[in-house]
């Protein structure tokens, strides 16, 4: 079985076996043609779908494949973070660093649901803190009826620190 690719101008969507739907540039479309592969996606353990394909055992990842030089410190990011969009206006090559500034939602076990919110006994308050390069940031305290400002403040402070954000 092959994948479906319709082309719409220079955009090209390439139908997924689950009924997902990927797209990349019409340029590109020889290359993955060429490849004689069955993409699809695959679930990571971030949540997110990404496309791959498996060719003689080994697993190609589309947005890396699309990305012709990739260097050997970097990942390749979804600028958008809709890892079924791989056109070249929405990838970029960035350390694993700023990648990490780049994805969304609250660490595993974190009780506020927030991204850098979390209860500090002493203080008897949530806490809104950001890591940026080792150095640990304090954005405020805040009691439960703040998790609005606390979660708006924190966005506000990571777009003006975090270019990647």
């Amino acid at each position: 079985m092959k994948n479906k690719y319709t082309q719409t101008g220079t955009r090209v969507d390439i139908h997924l076996p689950n009924g997902l739907v990927t797209k990349v540039n019409s340029d590109r479309l020889p290359l993955l043609r060429g490849l004689d592969v069955l993409w699809y996606a695959a679930r990571k353990g971030n949540g997110k779908d990404y496309v791959q394909a498996i060719d003689n055992g080994k697993t190609l990842y589309l947005h890396r494949i699309l990305m012709d030089q990739l260097e050997e410190d970097k990942v390749v990011d979804h600028k958008d973070g809709n890892t079924l969009n791989n056109m070249k206006s929405n990838l970029r090559q960035i350390t694993k660093g700023q990648n990490n500034q780049n994805r969304t939602g609250a660490n595993r076990g974190n009780a506020t649901g927030i991204r850098g919110l979390t209860y500090n006994k002493g203080k008897g308050k949530y806490v809104g803190r950001v890591r940026i390069k080792g150095v640990l940031h304090i954005v405020g305290y805040y009691t439960e009826d703040e998790f609005d400002l606390a979660s708006k403040e924190l966005e506000a402070f990571r777009k003006k620190h975090m270019p990647y954000n």
